[in-house]
């Protein structure tokens, strides 16, 4: 009886060590869409279709000049410690109303050494999650859209090896959907909207154990740009509010451009009070677009309390697109 407690301890300990501690897991799924967004604050709700900002808000894609957009981005949280971020995400319009898009997104955690129920090490693991989509957004009055995402959600936090010895234990599967309105006049842009609603991660298969919530998140964002000569003035305001942690961070970002070819952007991302999300930072960017390709990159900038950055100093992004 003994090595059996001894055991469920292990073991409970074990799991521990691939979940966080917080009452959420999955924070990536929030992250800055592109190297654009970031560099603005993560003020990517009330931007115009621009790649991968359609998985934040995808009614913003019905409401696009472009007839086809795709675009690649890659993280790198402190490179380091080798955690990773990136997506994939085209979207295609139908016609002047509608719109289509297909999406892949998907983070590496910090490699960690799993253990057994005695406490022999099984060798090195990296934890991992991944999300697949799809998203359909239609205008349904003049500068006025509405944009639904579907999207599958796995986190994979052990191996196989330890599932062998521990068949209490699961990696897990959820479904989600994104939900966002948007409208557009004279510039002006006002966008709403809720994020990640959907099934709860359970890595467990006890009745009893209940799991944990997805970083679900409503957002709001106000934007604005404006073009004179050869000259382009962007910037955007959003505020998030995490439902289920009860916490709430926001952006504010902006963005010159010139002759629709260099782009130079920054921004400040605000904590309130989440440890679901970035830490509080500000961050720059550059951008640079010729025949339609996009190459943008951004940093983020320390700002406040230094241990509450600890994990994300040299934190960037970068983005790789295309549209005609």
């Amino acid at each position: 009886m003994k090595a059996l407690k001894s055991t469920i301890l292990s073991c409970a300990l074990g799991i521990c060590a691939f979940i966080p501690a917080a009452a959420q897991d999955l924070e990536s799924l929030n992250y800055p869409s592109n190297a654009r967004s970031f560099a603005m604050g993560g003020t990517d709700m009330a931007m115009n279709a621009y790649g991968t900002t359609i998985m934040s808000n995808p009614a913003a894609m019905a409401l696009s000049e472009n007839k086809f957009s795709i675009q690649g981005n890659y993280m790198g949280i402190q490179p380091s410690s080798l955690r990773n971020h990136f997506d994939l995400t085209a979207y295609y319009s139908i016609n002047q109303r509608f719109a289509v898009s297909l999406y892949g997104q998907g983070s590496l955690e910090r490699r960690r050494t799993e253990f057994d129920g005695t406490g022999n090490p099984l060798g090195d693991f990296t934890p991992y999650s991944y999300t697949v989509g799809a998203g359909f957004a239609a205008e349904i009055l003049d500068g006025f859209a509405i944009g639904l995402n579907a999207k599958v959600i796995g986190a994979v936090r052990m191996s196989n090896e330890y599932i062998e010895l521990n068949p209490g234990y699961k990696n897990a599967c959820a479904f989600a959907a994104d939900l966002s309105l948007m409208y557009t006049i004279q510039g002006f842009r006002v966008s709403a909207g809720i994020n990640n609603i959907g099934t709860k991660i359970k890595y467990s298969n006890s009745e009893n154990y209940t799991g944990y919530d997805l970083p679900t998140a409503v957002r709001v964002g106000l934007g604005y740009g404006k073009q004179w000569g050869r000259h382009t003035l962007d910037a955007g305001l959003q505020a998030d509010y995490l439902i289920f942690a009860s916490e709430y961070y926001g952006g504010v970002g902006a963005e010159y451009g010139f002759d629709d070819m260099l782009f130079i952007r920054g921004g400040y991302h605000y904590n309130g009070n989440s440890i679901n999300c970035l830490p509080q930072y500000a961050s720059v960017g550059l951008g640079i677009k010729f025949i339609g390709i996009s190459i943008d990159a951004a940093y983020m900038i320390p700002v406040g309390n230094s241990s509450s950055f600890n994990g994300y100093e040299n934190s960037f992004m970068i983005s790789l697109g295309w549209e005609f």
